[in-house]
């Protein structure tokens, strides 16, 4: 023994010396002047560099629309007082010691920038004051160092002279007062109009706080965290977004890196160059800070067992315990920081140029089979949808499914996955770092033992590399699968009312059922890898550790001391945090390397659209199609339009006038000829697309408001009679594409829009088609033959022949070709006068005349407060989850017998793990109690619970991963049923991209994030009480501290999570709008591509929502990291009293009962931490747990509880006799009567017309049968039957509807006709044949790829049709849907306006059909055109939801009442009035 003392004691000589050299030549470094010269010439090269720069470019700062800069005058002035300090106390130095003059010389120019900077503008005052206090901060670092450093040795005692201890109390001042200065706002020098920025919104918190708050303790967002704690938050509460995170600044960025970077990878390196390098910078920091802990844990423990070899005061490695995790905090969370920041500025980046992509980008098929190529290979159920081998194989299918869903899944998906594998910068730069610094302290400790560790470590190293290779390729498939399912739920949800109309809800649902379980067979290979992922990062670093003792104690008979166990025990941990931290990210890698293919892909395949060279409306000798391939061509057309004057296009459905006049866009592909088009049109579409804002903004649509010319475009569209109908009048919202509205009413909004334009050219599609004919003829008097279009050229696609007579130019079309062009010169527009034919004053004009539609007065659009979409409106905090959600979760996995098994395999997992430290301090302890030690039993005790740790791990992770995804398949199950059954009038409040929103984030959460927090959650539980019941047995006195750091780091969150959950509910709620405006502006691409600069219009709009966005999520993050950084401090504190109690207590008991305790003590406030951290997320995340929750409990059309509700006979009906009596019906509760005391009765197999103007209550009437409406008062008879009294779904079943706005599916045509797959293939082939004589199928007009008239071949059941129908025309369309009713053969059958785009002879072709086909079903047709229904048996004229007349045709007629005028104001007069006189 005293030959190992006295070897001890020549090892610590030899220490000794070494520490004293190292710490000599440390300060000599530190003391020498030169150093102060180069700071000093640094600073004056970089500031006159930028000098010369400021005099070559102006300045990016002072914005005059903005507030000037304000300065922090006291603060200043004290710095200043402390630089001036500073610099006396420097040169007293100086001349006491006849030297260091550089330090006087390098404060005395820190003085003069300071003096310089006040005077100076602010662009150059930030820069000379940062200069200077950096100067200054490092001057006090390095004197510190010179200074103190030496007193670290026991044996060593130093003690500075007075002017040094001058010098260094005011460069500490000089610190202090910079840190806390709050700084000056120095904002863009951007125009204010360009960023929709209002200037007086001022800076940002962020922008002005001090160093210190925005470097350590994020104190700009403490008053968010207060105000949250005693309420719930909103958005106005958030702070304000910086000016240098503006999305409208980031978007020139990315075009400019992207014209730089050659993939989206290389974009977003140049994009972001200046956050990389700083992340960089902090994960060096980082690896270098984190393993402070465990060397001064080492170094302490080792001078408790050893105190008398101590060479260094042990009070340094306390502090130490301190300082690490504490500068650890600091510079991780500045990571975190930079990577939150990185990830706002990503997806305000992306989502902007994405969106001008898909904005600009040529969608014809050709395009579209390169992006459907990678789609279509993986998908297996129904995805890739199959044709018949007779029809040309094209993507067209594929495209229309996958457009949508792809656009919404690269917004959310993929640049979600890009930003969350953000942390391949920590890994790389920490791990290596860390693991070096790990294994020079191992092997330091171990000797040779320690390379075979990291042998075993290299060689298991690359397994989960192959684990992530192979995971990424199945993230693809279930990325496209993913595509699928989202491609379906955006395709259905805006058919919902024809998929409720026609009872399909379970059919529908099934569909996306099926998608969904292919998505998730996909997933759960996709978990069984992530669950191998995560084992192998466990076991490897664990069984590295046990190859290094076993070496250490069986290869070189070395005895395992507290301090070796221990601290190796520490470097492990931190590498197997490192392991598991680069196993989680690999796979988030992985995903991120996927959709970068994706994007890349898609931005590589990127065609833009080609527009037409500007000029007159006109097209020479072209030849055009929709897609390549087609069969169907506008062929050799050469028209040249009448300038300033009104064109008519005409022609049997399906001849192709959609086709021309979205080809004049340059919405079609340009085989031959040249066709030239004004760059700015104003277009309404068939079927009218209108935006989710008020009546008013639609009509703007991002125009000045002028109050005179509003009052007569809405006047002239008929408009003002709806106006006092709806309770808000022009400022009523319309819904998701107009959903509150008729379809009148949207046609008639969607050409006000257009009138109300100022482009030179208007071009209109069929927009008579939805209106009567009385509004009809109204609307043509007051906009066609007034001045209100004076100066503008008109095409307009109509059937109305009374209109086309008064054409400057009428083109007919049949089948692709110009049948006839016939030009007018010199001709006046007539206003149709009813005097000119009955001189008897009709009702009508009474209702329609100038005198009695007064324009109300039309007030500013800022002064209602519900104008427009406000965005926060519904963006405000709700309730914090209840603590009972988490279980609600884990029963959703199985049960509860299931949640218990996985709480029961949590707690067996962390019992072992515990067990592994347990053990370690028993084996340690074995050395000191006995003199031989079996080192055997305990090493393989020790692999045992490894082992046991190891394979406890992967059950409970499989056991997590299985829950999860069962949760996640019942949950999409539930909430697919639930939002099919919700009542329309739901529909009418929530827009689709929150419906999206829910499929697609919040269940991405249920399949891949939600499981492991809940888990991580479960685990911390468990380990803070089983480490704070060893703490409390073993060393009481330890408890203290604990019971500290507890009540501070719960208080803290409790704080942080009040606020938190309403920001983080408020970041996922700013994300919808987002999502609603792709979806919706992607429906009106032709529209808004046909205005000039609309699209940037439309682009601007996205920015504001973005900028929402990025307010909250950066509120979001913030709030993170000031929990993150209090609650390590409480951990630090927590460690430096465990030190200090273990310093104090030294000798009294054993180093291993100490390192055990230590070990636990520093590893307890981390869990602490964590688990807050984990526990505040966790509750954070079940806000999509609580929001599908709230989906699952939506309100049912119909409660089946309801005992009023009985199943009607199987038989029912038997016969389509029909009765209204004395029927009220609103449209909500509350709302307006729309139907009043409406009475009459059907007899089966009659047919009945029922007409009136546009909003006259028609629909109305036809929607009540479906029970869409509240029927206040008075019984519907169906087939004698009270209806509220049968089963809603067997109501709709018992009848068909065929609407006004035909919904087709992606899928074939006997798909189409039958989603539930119940009818016979037979019925479904005589249905289709019955429809094989109308005309428009004859004419091979179909869009698509393939002509319409294989319809009625072999295949017709098999013809594919892409999504929505795009490959048909409108008119073909409608003829489907008329298939669809005759599958069906109801005895009571409903055409809501069904053929008003149809020409007369098809719609007579249809008439006929239904004649036919129908006999003895009791038909309901709303109508606009009389001619096609005077063989009609009565005729029902409405208006103001009354009946004004009801009879047969010829006796209306003979009434002289209101029939008579329609009849007459028709233009058909003649050919009407011969027919009933026929008759």
């Amino acid at each position: 023994m005293k030959h190992h003392h006295i070897v001890n004691q020549n090892i610590n000589f030899q220490e000794r010396d070494e520490w004293q050299s190292n710490i000599s030549a440390l300060c000599d470094l530190a003391d020498n002047e030169t150093i102060k010269l180069v700071l000093l010439a640094v600073s004056a090269f970089l500031l006159l560099k930028s000098f010369l720069q400021s005099e070559r470019f102006p300045h990016r700062y002072l914005n005059a629309e903005t507030a000037p800069p304000r300065l922090s005058i006291p603060y200043e002035i004290c710095s200043q007082i402390a630089r001036g300090a500073t610099f006396v106390a420097a040169t007293l130095l100086a001349s006491h010691r006849h030297s260091k003059w550089p330090t006087s010389l390098l404060s005395g120019y820190a003085f003069a920038l300071g003096i310089f900077g006040l005077l100076f503008r602010s662009t150059w005052r930030l820069k000379l004051l940062r200069h200077a206090d950096g100067l200054l901060i490092m001057s006090f670092v390095l004197v510190l160092i010179s200074d103190n450093l030496p007193g670290v040795l026991i044996h060593i005692s130093s003690a500075a002279e007075p002017p040094r201890v001058f010098l260094t109390s005011t460069l500490g001042l000089c610190v202090l007062l910079s840190a806390f200065t709050p700084q000056e706002w120095a904002p863009l020098s951007v125009s204010l109009d360009l960023l929709h920025r209002d200037p007086k919104d001022g800076p940002s918190p962020e922008e002005t706080c001090n160093y210190f708050s925005y470097y350590v303790s994020y104190g700009w967002i403490t008053k968010v965290i207060f105000k949250g704690f005693g309420g719930k938050l909103t958005l106005d509460d958030l702070p304000p977004l910086p000016f240098y995170d503006e999305p409208l600044l980031w978007l020139p960025r990315i075009k400019d890196a992207r014209a730089r970077g050659i993939t989206t990878l290389w974009t977003l390196i140049f994009l972001l160059r200046a956050e990389l390098f700083k992340m960089v910078l902090c994960a060096i920091l980082t690896a270098i800070s984190d393993l402070i802990a465990p060397f001064a844990m080492y170094q302490l423990l080792d001078y408790l067992a050893h105190p008398e070899l101590a060479i260094v005061r042990p009070t340094l490695w306390v502090c130490l315990l301190f300082i690490g995790p504490m500068s650890h905090s600091v510079a991780f969370q500045q990571y975190i920081f930079t990577t939150t920041r990185l990830i706002v500025r990503v997806k305000i980046s992306m989502v902007q140029e994405l969106f001008y992509k898909a904005m600009r980008r040529d969608d014809h098929d050709a395009v579209s089979e390169k992006l459907a190529e990678p789609q279509s290979a993986e998908n297996s159920n129904g995805s890739t949808l199959q044709r018949s081998p007779s029809l040309p194989t094209t993507k067209a299918g594929s495209k229309g499914n996958l457009k949508g869903g792809q656009i919404a899944n690269m917004i959310s998906y993929d640049v979600d996955a890009i930003v969350s594998s953000r942390d391949i910068v920590l890994c790389c730069i920490t791990g290596p770092i860390e693991l070096t610094i790990a294994m020079i302290l191992l092997y330091r400790m171990l000797g040779w033992p320690s390379m075979a560790g990291l042998a075993v470590m290299l060689l298991c190293s690359p397994l989960p590399t192959i684990l992530a290779r192979k995971m990424s390729s199945v993230h693809t498939r279930a990325m496209k699968a993913t595509d699928t399912r989202i491609s379906r739920i955006i395709e259905y949800l805006p058919a919902i009312r024809t998929i409720k109309y026609f009872a399909w809800e379970d059919a529908i649902s099934e569909k996306i059922d099926d998608a969904r379980q292919n998505e998730q067979r996909i997933m759960w290979k996709r978990s069984l890898y992530a669950v191998a992922i995560t084992a192998s990062g466990d076991f490897i670093p664990l069984f590295t550790l046990f190859v290094m003792f076993a070496c250490y104690t069986l290869g070189t008979g070395g005895t395992l001391t507290s301090a070796t166990a221990f601290t190796s025990l520490s470097l492990v941990e931190i590498l197997r945090s490192q392991f598991a931290w680069i196993s989680r990210t690999t796979r988030y890698v992985a995903q991120g390397k996927a959709s970068l293919r994706r994007i890349d892909h898609y931005f590589e395949t990127f065609i833009g659209m080609q527009h037409h060279p500007e000029g007159p409306p006109s097209l020479t000798d072209a030849t055009l199609s929709r897609s390549h391939g087609s069969n169907f061509k506008l062929r050799n057309i050469t028209l040249q339009f009448a300038q300033q004057g009104m064109n008519v296009v005409t022609g049997p459905s399906g001849s192709g006038k959609t086709s021309l006049l979205l080809s004049l866009l340059g919405e079609t592909i340009l085989e031959a000829g040249v066709v030239t088009c004004p760059r700015d049109v104003a277009y309404a579409s068939q079927s009218a697309w209108l935006q989710n804002d008020t009546i008013r903004n639609n009509i703007l649509f991002y125009s000045d408001f002028e109050q005179a010319r509003y009052g007569r475009v809405v006047d002239a569209c008929c408009l003002l009679e709806d106006f006092r109908q709806l309770p808000r009048g022009d400022l009523t919202l319309v819904g998701e594409n107009g959903t509150v509205l008729s379809g009148g009413q949207r046609q008639r909004l969607a050409l006000a829009r257009a009138i109300y334009s100022n482009a030179p050219t208007i071009i209109l599609d069929d927009v008579f088609s939805a209106l009567d004919v009385t509004t009809a003829v109204y609307l043509y008097n007051q906009v066609f033959c007034s001045d209100l279009l004076h100066g503008r050229t008109i095409i307009l696609v109509t059937q109305t022949p009374w209109i086309a007579e008064q054409a400057d130019l009428e083109v007919r079309l049949d089948s692709g070709l110009v049948k006839s062009v016939e030009a007018r010169k010199d001709l006046v527009r007539i206003p149709i006068n009813i005097s000119r034919v009955l001189s008897a004053a009709s009702l009508l004009q009474e209702e329609t005349g100038e005198d009695a539609l007064p324009v109300p007065a039309f007030g500013n659009l800022s002064s209602d407060p519900h104008v427009g979409k406000i965005l926060s409106d519904g963006i405000a905090g709700h309730k914090r989850n209840p603590k009972a959600l988490f279980y609600e979760y884990l029963v959703v996995f199985g049960g509860h017998k299931y949640a218990l098994l996985a709480l029961f395999t949590s707690l067996a997992s962390q019992l072992a793990f515990f067990a592994v430290t347990l053990w370690l301090s028993v084996w340690v302890g074995a050395y000191s109690d006995r003199d031989a030690v079996n080192v055997g039993f305990y090493l393989s005790t020790y692999a045992a619970i490894l082992a046991s740790f190891n394979i406890l791990t992967g059950i409970n992770s499989l056991v997590f991963q299985n829950g999860a995804w069962n949760a996640a398949r019942k949950m999409h199950s539930r909430i697919v049923q639930a939002v099919f059954r919700a009542p329309l009038s739901w529909y009418d409040k929530v827009s689709t991209g929150h419906i999206t929103n829910r499929f697609s984030r919040d269940i991405n959460s249920l399949d891949s994030l939600l499981a492991d927090l809940a888990k991580a959650a479960i685990f911390l539980l468990i380990r803070l009480v089983l480490r704070v019941g060893a703490i409390g047995s073993i060393l009481p006195i330890f408890a203290v501290p604990t019971a500290v750091v507890c009540v501070i780091g719960f208080i803290i969150g409790d704080m942080y999570t009040r606020a938190a959950a309403s920001v983080k509910r408020i970041a996922a709620e700013s994300q919808s709008p987002v999502f609603a405006q792709f979806s919706e502006t992607l429906a009106g691409l032709s529209v808004v591509r046909a205005r000039s600069g609309m699209v940037d219009i439309m682009g601007q709009q996205l920015a504001r929502k973005l900028r929402v966005y990025a307010r909250a999520a950066e509120a979001q993050y913030n709030l993170n990291r000031w929990v993150s950084v209090r609650t390590d401090c409480a951990a630090a504190v927590v460690a430096l009293g465990a030190g200090a109690i273990a310093l104090v207590r030294s000798g009294s008991v054993s180093a291993g009962i100490v390192g055990f305790s230590l070990t636990n003590a520093i590893g307890l406030s981390s869990t602490i931490i964590s688990l807050v951290r984990n526990a505040n997320e966790l509750e954070i995340e079940l806000a999509c747990f609580q929001r599908l929750q709230e989906y699952v409990d939506l309100p049912v059309e119909e409660e089946h509880s309801d005992f009023a509700v009985v199943a009607p006979p199987a038989s029912w009906p038997c016969s389509g006799t029909l009765e209204f009596r004395n029927v009220t019906a609103r449209y909500t509760p509350d709302g307006p009567d729309i139907l009043k005391n409406i009475s009459f009765t059907l007899k089966s197999g009659e047919r009945v017309a029922i007409v009136g103007r546009t909003g006259s209550g028609k629909s109305t009437l036809v929607l009540s049968l479906l029970r869409v409406t509240h029927i206040v008062f008075g019984t519907i008879l169906y087939d004698g039957i009270d209806i509220g009294h049968i089963p809603l779904k067997r109501l709709r079943q018992g009848l068909t509807i065929i609407p006004q706005d035909t919904a087709l599916f992606s899928g074939s045509v006997g798909e189409n006709l039958d989603p539930s797959s119940a009818v016979d293939r037979h019925d479904l082939e005589n249905a289709l044949s019955a429809c094989s004589g109308l005309s428009a199928l004859s004419n091979q007009s179909s869009t698509s790829d393939y002509s319409l008239d294989q319809i009625t071949s072999e295949v017709s059941l098999s013809t594919e049709v892409i999504s929505g129908g795009r490959n048909f025309s409108h008119g073909q369309r409608q003829i489907l849907s008329l298939a669809r009713a005759l599958v069906k053969r109801s005895k009571l059958v409903l055409l809501d306006e069904a053929t008003a785009s149809m020409d007369y002879e098809t719609d007579a072709e249809i008439q006929s059909v239904l004649r036919e086909e129908l006999k003895g079903s009791t038909l309901v047709t709303i109508a606009h055109r009389l001619r096609t229904v005077i063989d009609y048996d009565r005729v029902i004229v409405m208006s103001g939801g009354e009946i004004l007349e009801i009879g047969a045709p010829k006796e209306l007629f003979e009434k002289k009442g209101v029939f008579t005028d329609m009849v007459i104001q028709s233009r058909e007069a003649e050919e009407l009035v011969s027919a009933f006189t026929l008759n």
